[in-house]
């Protein structure tokens, strides 16, 4: 029995080592080949504020929209930035489209944005599809 045990062990080890991926220059390549172009959205903030009676309002919409958008899969990740910071950056949005002006469409309806409370900054991005955040928690 222990031999079988002392077989089983040595398999399952041999299996991790063997499911290991390393970082050379076939994979970095065929990961490269999955790449797509993206758009990077900053939103920060005008220094405006809602007006007192809508803030809750506002706010509530402007995640309602961001969390359609990512049901809707147009987002990939969205989130707001935790910490002070001397550009006023308080959002960082990844969207899965390369067009300015459709993006520019889906946010129309944002109150944060539309009302300019947040200021939006595009950048081109280019990733791989399929990564992920993990949970830090």
């Amino acid at each position: 029995m222990k031999k079988i045990t002392l077989i089983f062990t040595l398999l399952v080890a041999g299996l991790g080592v063997a499911a290991q991926q390393k970082a050379d220059g076939p994979y970095i390549s065929s990961q490269i080949e999955k790449g797509a172009p993206y758009t990077l959205v900053l939103l920060t903030a005008s220094g405006g504020q809602p007006p007192k009676d809508s803030a809750m309002t506002w706010h509530t919409q402007h995640l309602q929209n961001l969390f359609q958008l990512h049901l809707d899969k147009k987002i990939s990740v969205f989130g707001p930035v935790t910490a002070e910071n001397p550009d006023g950056l308080s959002g960082i949005i990844i969207f899965n489209s390369s067009d300015e002006n459709e993006i520019k469409k889906w946010l129309g309806n944002d109150p944060m944005i539309s009302k300019g409370i947040m200021l939006m900054k595009f950048y081109k991005w280019f990733s791989i599809p399929g990564q992920t955040l993990l949970n830090t928690k």
